[in-house]
């Protein structure tokens, strides 16, 4: 087993963070009013002039006080003190006020993913072919990869490519704002006016393109390249003969900027304010490809987001342990590990020998995450950078997440994690660590988009009579494909496409039938196959490839 770093990750190119060292501040702490000493109609200032914290503001004097959390509720704050100092004593001073529900220290993160940048000129043709994830047949130049292992894109989209009404939330280091692939699929908010005022109300100036928690404005401009990495991940423009395809054709992104040029949060109100803006300001999806210590304020926020139905997706980080990170490791959240192109958990990625994808009890799926190709923040036309982490894989779930919502709007939280753990693909890696059913390795198993798409389109197969069958399947256009009976005559054979068209109907009349596909376009489709002696006619699932 790899020996733990007990180091502190400095980002870009990086040590590793020792997860057993949780980045404390020692000049900042969240502090939560009990409701009877939370009088909304109070400024900042009245609340925290009152005579029981004389004492302790003298001792310790404050530079800043900041609203943070549900800013409706206007109970959660951040306060920064003019120094240093022993945290814990001061901390001890404010709890024995009895005033507030917690008093806890700072805390800060980092993101889940590395960048690298392939130094040769940007091909001409299309870069579908570098997506491993969403298709791999076996050759990505790289690493060592396996036809198969990816996501299975090419037939989910035959069913769903994405509702614009559906709203994916990144919280990020920020987006490059006016890349082309990104024209028309960044969020606005619409009820902001740029002029200088906070037109909607929502306790933020000119929002119009949504927020900087990192910097406090309202540019959430990328200034490292990550979020524009992920949010390509999710909506590249696609069909347009140009660089990336994204998971999502169609739905809306909401870039928020919390991650500074660091790729990090060193102050852990840049989380939680951004969470609530999320939700608060309408998404449905939030992806959060970053991670650090547990502290209460962030749980209040992935809380919140999941009573209002918003499906969180987090990166289970890179740290090659089994560690609990958050928000992973909150309940509410689908955990993401990542996966290299050959199917096994990264370990390492290519950027440290010593990391990998993180492990534990509260993972749920892997999805690929080395490697990964797409746009990035410095350049409309440079398509030669990649990037390697979780944070890559987390996308992959977000966007998969988001086509389920488009294909049917009312499943739950509760329901999509359902449908992506029961869907993946299970011990497709390193037999070692991909064991029958759950591992703590590679959770559920791989995501499997296609899968998970036919269960939310209610696409069953019917098998109760198994000596009837269909062979190869998947196939390859091109080849024959074989429908066999071992005990009743073949009458009929229809096939229909995902939207209930029947692309063709044959009569047999004998317990086999060789039917020839080469016409028929890739995708996923249903077979009805009557038989003499069933009165139901089976119904089998077909992949053609």
């Amino acid at each position: 087993m790899k020996s733990k770093l007990f180091l502190l990750f400095l980002l870009l190119p990086a040590l590793l963070l020792a997860q057993e060292e949780t980045n404390l501040s020692k000049s900042s702490f969240f502090l939560k009013l009990k409701a009877e000493y939370n009088d909304t109609n109070r400024s900042i200032s009245e609340k925290f002039e009152i005579q029981a914290l004389q004492q302790v503001r003298s001792q310790f004097p404050i530079k800043e006080i900041k609203l943070s959390g549900n800013r409706k509720l206007q109970n959660t704050y951040v306060i920064y003190l003019q120094n240093e100092e022993a945290i814990e004593q001061v901390i001890a001073q404010y709890k024995q006020t009895g005033l507030f529900e917690y008093v806890e220290k700072n805390q800060s993160g980092i993101a889940g993913g590395q960048k690298f940048e392939v130094l040769n000129t940007t091909p001409n043709d299309a870069l579908f072919t570098r997506q491993w994830g969403m298709k791999n047949d076996g050759s990505f130049s790289l690493s060592p990869a396996e036809a198969g292992a990816d996501i299975k894109m090419e037939q989910a989209w035959d069913i769903e490519t994405g509702d614009p009404n559906i709203l994916i939330a990144v919280l990020d280091s920020g987006a490059r704002i006016n890349h082309p692939e990104l024209s028309g699929r960044l969020w606005t908010n619409t009820a902001e006016v740029l002029d200088g005022t906070d037109t909607d109300g929502n306790g933020y100036v000119d929002d119009v393109n949504g927020w900087n928690f990192a910097y406090s404005n309202n540019d959430p401009t990328d200034d490292v390249g990550h979020g524009t990495n992920i949010i390509g991940i999710l909506a590249s423009n696609s069909n347009n003969g140009t660089a990336y395809t994204g998971i999502n054709w169609s739905s809306k992104v909401m870039n928020i900027k919390m991650l500074n040029d660091q790729n990090a949060y060193t102050d852990g109100a840049w989380a939680v304010d951004a969470i609530y803006y999320a939700v608060d300001n309408g998404a449905d999806i939030i992806n959060m490809s970053w991670g650090g210590g547990a502290f209460t304020p962030l749980q209040d926020a992935i809380e919140y987001a999941a009573s209002q139905g918003v499906i969180l997706v987090a990166a289970m980080l890179n740290f090659d342990n089994d560690v609990p990170l958050y928000p992973a490791a909150y309940p509410e959240t689908i955990a993401v590990g990542s996966i290299d192109p050959d199917g096994d958990r990264s370990s390492p990625f290519y950027w440290n020998p010593n990391s990998g994808s993180n492990y534990g009890p509260h993972i749920d799926v892997i999805a690929p995450g080395n490697y990964t190709y797409n746009i990035t923040h410095t350049s409309d036309t440079n398509y030669n950078i990649y990037w390697g982490g979780t944070s890559q894989a987390a996308p992959h779930v977000a966007g998969v997440v988001s086509l389920l919502m488009s294909k049917d709007p009312l499943l739950t939280p509760a329901q999509i994690r359902t449908i992506i753990r029961d869907t993946a693909d299970d011990q497709t890696g390193d037999p070692a660590e991909d064991t029958p059913g759950f591992d703590n390795f590679y959770g559920y198993g791989r995501l499997n988009a296609f899968a998970a798409l036919g269960n939310a389109l209610g696409i069953q197969e019917n098998d109760f009579n198994t000596t009837v069958s269909i062979f190869p399947n998947p196939i390859i256009r091109g080849t024959n494909l074989t429908v066999l009976s071992t005990s009743s005559e073949i009458l009929k054979i229809e096939l229909y496409d995902v939207l209930g068209k029947r692309i063709f109907t044959t009569e047999v009349f004998a317990l086999s039938k060789e039917i020839d596909i080469s016409s028929i376009s890739s995708g996923v489709y249903m077979m009805q196959i009557f038989s003499k002696e069933i009165k139901s006619p089976v119904v089998k699932k077909l992949v053609i490839n």
